[in-house]
């Protein structure tokens, strides 16, 4: 992300319902129009589609540090000879280094594309590329460190749109993303643009730098849809933040900030970074699809699943592995895949809740932003359970929700 904190004001109001979307990413409708495996034997290949940052570029480092090639390198996955890994490294300097963006305290790794995939014509003459598209990521992120910035975005002149954008205490337990319309401000700050996104937490479960995980964002001239391992995590309308068809560039960064002096090091590893458009440029063409049959098979595994529609709903973060149902005897049930099993506990008994009132009745819905599950309880009144060391039961204001 560019120009960061005193020109952008980031909005998450998102309601739950929009979070939630039980749904999966399709390709059917989309081709690859770029891919980039990174299977290179050095790395000045990556000039084919890549450039890297030097240490004069007016987009030098938006955090602590600034970027140099010498930070990009390639390694093996470790388990097949031919499989390319990217990597971005990122290490502090024994001492301050002034640049033209300030004084920086850590040197890091950068990639920005510089193929032009569709012919788009750029605004401002900035940046060659493409406009719309399904954008993607397959990455272990760094491990969680205060201060340690991984990204993955979009950039043209008038929109950014951000698949990762984690400067979190733990960057490594959620996902930040969203859009940004470079060309609009805020009616009473004429130096904050307007931007719409989400922080999703994943508090349960392997850390995002545990394991390679698959980043998307769909882009379209009506929306952009964001998923995670396939899984659609929410939407921005272009009604909500309007994106312009300026053609632009994919950048993948690890930026650094100075929250944590004890921090020298971190890294990013980069499986594949791909594009795909839909048949015919038709971006009318879906390209999700209902997770009925994931959904299937998870009923199968959960004999006392209630029948009831709306019974069993997933974390979109992990979906495999964390399940919330609807027993058939109305308690809440959360489900946690340790290996291949699955342990199963009641939240209501957990909880000490024995009272009717507190059963479930409506449909359960997961709001991955703050790890929460909420449903109607028979006495009309939204129930919420949240995870912080135990579980937790708070019934909420009629007006709460």
């Amino acid at each position: 992300m560019r120009i960061r904190f005193w020109l952008f004001t980031f909005l998450s109001a998102f309601p739950f319902s929009t979070l939630v979307a039980q749904s999966v990413i399709d390709y059917r409708n989309y081709q690859e129009v770029f891919r980039d495996d990174f299977t290179y034997t050095k790395r000045e290949e990556l000039g084919r589609n890549w450039r890297f940052v030097s240490p004069n570029d007016p987009n030098q480092g938006w955090g602590d540090e600034y970027f140099t090639p010498e930070q990009v390198s390639l390694h093996s996955d470790g388990q097949h000879r031919h499989t390319g890994l990217l990597r971005l490294s990122a290490r502090r300097l024994p001492e301050i280094k002034s640049t033209n963006r300030g004084d920086k305290l850590f040197v890091s790794g950068k990639i920005e594309s510089k193929v032009d995939i569709d012919g788009t014509p750029s605004c401002n003459d900035m940046y060659p590329g493409f406009t719309y598209g399904m954008i993607e990521i397959r990455c272990k992120l760094p491990k969680g460190r205060n201060g340690v910035w991984p990204t993955f975005w979009f950039l043209s002149s008038h929109t950014e749109i951000d698949v990762i954008d984690n400067l979190k205490p733990e960057p490594d337990r959620v996902i930040q993303s969203g859009v940004i319309d470079w060309r609009k401000t805020l009616p009473n700050d004429s130096t904050a643009h307007v931007g719409k996104g989400a922080i999703l937490g994943k508090p349960n479960g392997p850390s995002l730098s545990a394991s390679f995980n698959t980043y998307s964002a769909v882009w379209t001239p009506t929306k952009v849809s964001f998923f995670f391992n396939g899984r659609h995590l929410y939407d921005v309308a272009d009604s909500a933040v309007a994106t312009h068809p300026c053609a632009g560039m994919l950048l993948a960064t690890l930026q650094m900030k100075n929250y944590d002096e004890t921090v020298i090091r971190a890294h990013m590893d980069i499986d594949y970074i791909r594009i795909l458009k839909p048949h015919d440029n038709n971006y009318a063409l879906s390209y999700t699809k209902d997770a009925d049959e994931l959904d299937k098979v998870l009923r199968s595994d959960f004999p006392n699943v209630s029948p009831a529609t709306g019974a069993l709903v997933v974390n979109p973060m992990m979906p495999e592995k964390e399940v919330f149902y609807r027993g058939k005897d109305d308690e809440l049930y959360h489900a946690l895949r340790q290996g291949k099993h699955w342990q199963v506990e009641s939240l209501h008994r957990l909880t000490n809740l024995q009272q009717e009132d507190y059963l479930v009745q409506g449909n359960l819905s997961f709001e991955p932003r703050q790890g929460v599950i909420l449903y109607q309880g028979r006495n009309g009144r939204t129930q919420l359970f949240n995870f912080n060391t135990s579980w937790h039961h708070t019934e909420l204001p009629v007006n709460e929700l």
